[in-house]
Parts: structure tokens; sequence; C-alpha cells
């Protein structure tokens, strides 16, 4: 929410960062002015169903879904207990990341 808010803010930033190929790129400043005219056009912007989602996909990911899904091992409770795990700890590190490298 922050980046959209201040991409949209400075537009002229949203222009650099639109640039694909160079280190300065970010999808989101590509993607908003598409966004900003669709809603200008049908007075709505609807976020809350993408058609795609780029996901890092690691190690850690792929065991874990072989972990929920792979085998028979586990019983349902303890698939879902498996999979919230690795969603809050998953969720931990993006958000500290993401603090890290978008300082205030």
């Amino acid at each position: 929410i922050k980046s959209t808010e201040f991409l949209l803010v400075h537009p002229e930033e949203a222009a650099v960062r639109a640039v694909e190929g160079v280190p300065t790129h970010q999808p989101l400043a590509k993607l908003l002015p598409r966004l900003v005219e669709r809603r200008k056009k049908k007075k709505q912007c609807d976020l809350s169903s993408p058609f795609h989602l780029r996901m890092h996909v690691d190690d850690n990911l792929v065991e874990t879904v072989k972990s929920v899904f792979g085998s028979d091992e586990h019983s349902d409770q303890e698939r879902i207990h498996i999979w919230d795990e690795y969603w809050q700890q998953e969720t931990c590190r993006i958000e500290s990341t993401t603090d890290q490298s978008h300082p205030e």
C-alpha cells in the first residue's frame, strides 16, 4: 500500500520506475497507470481478485507443499498447521525484508 501511495503521489518517479530492464524497475509502477485508467473508465478498481500472482518458489515452499499435499502421513489438521506455520514464517520474513528495503 505504501508503494502504491508513493507512486500515485510521485508520477515522475513512477515513470522512471516503470521502465523495464533497468535496476530501478518496479512492476507496480508499470501496472499502476493501467489500473488508474481502468478506474476512470469503470469508476471502480477491484484489486481483490488478481488474474495471476507472482510467487517466489524456493526449496522451503516446495518442501512445505510436498509435506502438505504430497503424502498421506499427516492428518488434515496437521496439514493445516504445517501450512499455517510456513505462511506465518514467510509473512514475517517478507515484512522484515520490505521494512528494510523501503525506509520512510
